[in-house]
């Protein structure tokens, strides 16, 4: 195994990390983060029955994250999945969940798409993350619909520092051609705060028709009028151009994609009083994508346009020293125009209603639920109760049970392809889950800390294609499914600088009729490495990731069957490193796949090889 031939040369990396290690003592403990996503209130994450990690533009940095994809796999339960390098596919998932069962916001504001279901996460840049809020197990009690497997929310970055001033440059290079260019922006002058960003990514690829070349912007402007009102108006937009090759087997050299991603949202917050908030918030999106095969015989052509609205209300009091409430409503309407699936707006309203008491400081209850009313697969419920005890300030222990909904999507329902035979079905039940979980967080000492917990997943009414009794492929409910398992996370900060972690997944998601383990959901897989940071953009991160066996499933030309086998492991090494050169001048190092592991990720599409990369920053101001 190349991993353990070279196990010399990563102790060798690690030793020239930790070279300050031996000469200073280590610092102490920082405590918990204070997280929003979990109940839609800030609030420490040591008081919240639920499994949560918090990952900062620090350790994205450090580690050197191009995509969120990439951000997904530094962790434990999460996981994501693509077909090649930059510009491919990548899809998420959390806890074994499918990528359309796993809710993606930014700021709090939904992003899926409502003709696909999910969101590609390879899309979604991380120049202007400010950090990144992991919640793992049902939140359809909060959020509604696809928060099956969970939430992840994209915080963005903002000025926060009065009469303080940024504007930097930033470009990195691979040794395959492939470069990115950022410029950024940010400033303060109170009551004012903004942050910009602009950028644009190329790769001419590592197959044929694997080109690829993307422009983004982001923004964000906040304005505190009052000390009790706060306005902030954030702006996303994503646009790219790439070839589509397709698996070895059966390439696609004429197969081209567009994607032209819009995000505006708005968020207000008035403070009644100290017992008392109130917010409002408001979104728009939308998505284009565009699919063009000018293949003379397979050839084929797909337009998909999507556009939301969404409006929230809600309420947070807090009723003496014993109860936290958080009171809302929301309504939204999307619209879907399709070459595959025609034109149709649907619209949900939904009210929800969640409780925290405190029977004493450290013990408390949380009940919430949720009421959705959907114009076209009708009313779900989702409620969920959580039990959390806090050991002290830095551990607690918790156990939750929660039900959630994944709804169908507008190509679900919608589809209808007459040359392949294939249709959607109005008739389509949202898949729904019932899920359990319990867990722990200790703090051991002043350095280590210890994340556990296991979890029971039963979901119905799956949605997949099948053939009909009329001999058509049509969207159904096929099956059930169980997923349970267990996770393990472990950080010892070895100084302040110097953080070792190790994760572990270890999971079994099986088809509920059939026994058969779902596709592409490993039984095991983990993570381990070293971030150094000085604080000063001295920074070093070396990540080695592991993702078990998998099944998938192919059709044999020979049989003219579908089969199934295993995918082989694989165990990915990669090294980052940030130098700062002089006040104005960053330098980065790294190299992915770094002992060029031969591996793929989803069956015949190959992965590239090991990929040394350098780039520069440069302090305008």
């Amino acid at each position: 195994m190349k991993l353990i031939k070279y196990t010399p040369h990563i102790v060798f990396c690690i030793i020239l990390l930790s070279f300050k290690v031996w000469a200073e003592n280590a610092p102490l403990f920082y405590g918990q983060e204070v997280v929003v996503t979990a109940s839609r209130i800030p609030q420490l994450r040591s008081q919240l029955p639920a499994s949560i990690t918090v990952i900062t533009s620090t350790e994205i940095k450090t580690l050197g994250a191009r995509n969120m994809g990439d951000v997904l796999n530094y962790t434990y339960g999460t996981s994501s999945r693509t077909t090649g390098y930059l510009g491919s596919q990548v899809s998420g998932s959390i806890r074994g969940s499918s990528y359309q069962q796993m809710l993606i916001l930014i700021d709090g504001q939904r992003i899926n798409s409502p003709l696909l279901g999910g969101y590609d996460l390879g899309d979604l840049p991380v120049d202007n993350i400010e950090k990144v809020e992991i919640v793992r197990g049902p939140a359809s009690a909060l959020y509604g619909a696809d928060a099956v497997g969970g939430v992840i929310n994209i915080i963005t970055k903002k000025a926060e520092t009065s009469g303080k001033y940024s504007l930097n440059i930033s470009s990195k290079l691979s040794e395959r051609g492939a470069n990115d260019l950022q410029l950024t922006t940010a400033g303060a002058a109170d009551p004012l705060n903004y942050s910009f960003s602009a950028g644009q990514d190329f790769s001419p690829g590592y197959r044929d028709n694997s080109d690829y070349m993307s422009q983004k912007y982001s923004g964000d402007v906040s304005r505190r009028f009052s000390e009790q009102f706060n306005l902030r108006l954030g702006y996303d937009q994503y646009n790219d151009k790439k070839g589509v090759p397709g698996p070895l087997s059966s390439p696609s050299p004429f197969a081209r994609q567009e994607d032209n991603d819009q995000h505006l949202r708005l968020l207000s917050e008035t403070k009644v009083n100290d017992n008392w908030s109130i917010k409002f918030n408001s979104s728009f999106s939308q998505s284009d994508m565009i699919f063009d095969d000018t293949d003379p015989i397979f050839g084929y052509y797909a337009k998909h346009n999507s556009i939301s609205n969404l409006y929230e209300f809600q309420n947070e009091l807090k009723l003496g020293e014993h109860d936290l409430f958080n009171i809302g409503a929301e309504y939204r309407n999307d619209q879907g125009r399709s070459t595959a699936s025609g034109t149709h707006l649907v619209y949900n309203k939904a009210v929800f209603i969640q409780d925290q008491h405190y029977f004493t400081p450290d013990l408390s209850l949380l009940l919430s639920n949720r009421y959705d009313s959907h114009s076209i697969y009708g009313d779900t419920s989702s409620p969920r109760v959580g039990m959390n005890y806090r050991l002290d300030s830095n551990s607690s222990v918790w156990a939750s049970y929660g039900e959630a909904f994944r709804a169908p999507t507008l190509n679900d329902l919608f589809w209808y392809d007459p040359v392949w035979n294939m249709m959607g079905n109005p008739s389509l039940k949202p898949e729904s889950s019932k899920n359990s979980e319990m867990g722990l967080t200790l703090k051991l000492d002043d350095k280590t800390e210890l994340n556990a917990s296991c979890f029971i997943s039963k979901v119905t009414n799956y949605i997949d294609w099948a053939p009909n009794s009329y001999g058509t492929y049509e969207v159904q409910n096929v099956y059930d499914a169980s997923i349970s398992g267990y996770e393990l996370g472990l950080n010892y900060y070895v100084m302040q600088e110097l953080k070792c972690f190790v994760n572990y997944t270890a999971m079994n998601a099986r088809d509920g009729t059939t026994r058969e383990d779902l596709l592409y959901k490993p039984g095991t897989q983990y993570n381990t490495g070293l971030e150094y940071n000085d604080g000063n953009d001295h920074s070093a991160g070396i990540l080695i990731r592991h993702v078990g066996q998998r099944d998938y499933t192919y059709f044999d030309t020979v049989s003219f069957t579908t089969k199934r086998w295993k995918l082989d492991a694989y165990t990915v090494v990669s090294v980052n490193f940030n130098f700062r050169m002089s006040t104005q001048m960053v330098l980065t190092m790294g190299a992915e796949n770094f002992f060029n592991e031969d591996y793929q990720d989803t069956y015949d599409y190959p992965m590239p090889g090991r990929i040394y990369t350098f780039g520069i920053q440069y302090n305008l101001i």
